[in-house]
């Protein structure tokens, strides 16, 4: 091959490099963009839970927020805080599952998401928004536990931290941070294509210092603690959930599902996994041993 051949193929070769560089990193930026706006849409009542779930309007200082209340039969209400592109309706396996064990459940669907108006916020907007379930149920209920999952796990913590009238945290797909959690969400061309998913998400409101798990997972305590994980999660990795594990204080519990991806916990551990749940609320919130009028 003469020098100028060389010369052309290394040219061709560099551009064909930067080219596949800006593709792979506007992808990511979209993708990112993308989850930080997730469409809404209407929701349906479930048909187990029909004919107990009610309608509820909440209103935080961002304005109205839709929601779903469950009465106890317990005395122990669960709020339930979904992540990005998520709604209610993910949660409607862990109501079914729960609600056989009587405990009742406030679920909004944050701003922005399922069918609640306003702009999607992650960060302070969102707290008040689950402040605000916290604020209904303790007027329904002596008991209250809060679930999130994801991004929702990271403004559960943030509430809880805060609020003493939660008495049982369940975190499930919790990463320490969300830098950290996007670097390795979208690791495979290194800064290729980490940058742009950390740029979209702090171009699209994302407020990165309301997101940091880590921070506040050792105020928890001396309320008990559940994380969640699985381990063929490509998102949240099970490391990942280790180290809040590791960062939290005792009580606390880790389960770590097998063959489970992210928010595939129920689906996967079947009632095993949501034997496990009610027990630990049971414990937390002093039900054990009760049960439905």
């Amino acid at each position: 091959m003469s020098r100028r051949a060389a010369w052309l193929a290394g040219v061709a070769v560099l551009f064909l490099s930067v080219a596949v560089a800006l593709i792979a990193g506007y992808r990511t930026y979209r993708r990112v963009d993308r989850d930080m706006h997730a469409p809404r849409r209407a929701i349906a009542r479930p048909a187990e839970l029909a004919s107990r779930l009610e309608d509820v309007t909440l209103m935080p200082p961002s304005g109205p927020v839709a929601a779903w209340y469950l009465p106890p039969r317990n005395g122990a209400v669960v709020v339930y805080v979904h992540g990005s592109t998520g709604d209610r309706l993910d949660f409607v396996p862990d109501l079914v599952g729960l609600e056989l064990a009587v405990y009742g459940a406030v679920v909004p669907d944050l701003p922005g998401h399922g069918a609640s108006g306003g702009s999607t916020r992650w960060g302070r907007d969102a707290q008040h928004v689950v402040a605000a379930a916290v604020d209904f149920a303790s007027q329904r209920a002596d008991h209250i536990a809060i679930l999130g999952f994801s991004m929702g796990s990271s403004v559960a913590a943030h509430v809880a931290a805060g609020d003493a009238r939660i008495g049982a945290i369940v975190l499930t797909g919790a990463f320490s941070d969300i830098r950290s959690q996007l670097r390795y969400e979208f690791r495979r061309w290194g800064p290729i294509t980490q940058w742009p998913a950390l740029w979209a998400a702090e171009r699209d409101g994302l407020a990165i210092e309301d997101l940091d798990t880590a921070q506040v997972v050792g105020l928890l305590a001396p309320r008990p603690l559940l994380l969640v994980g699985g381990s063929l999660d490509a998102t949240v990795p099970p490391d990942m959930v280790q180290a809040l594990y590791a960062a939290a204080r005792e009580p606390k519990q880790i389960e770590i599902v097998p063959g489970a991806t992210h928010g595939a916990y129920g689906r996967v551990g079947g009632a095993p996994y949501y034997d496990r749940l009610r027990r630990f609320l049971d414990d937390a919130l002093g039900r054990s041993g009760l049960f439905a009028p």
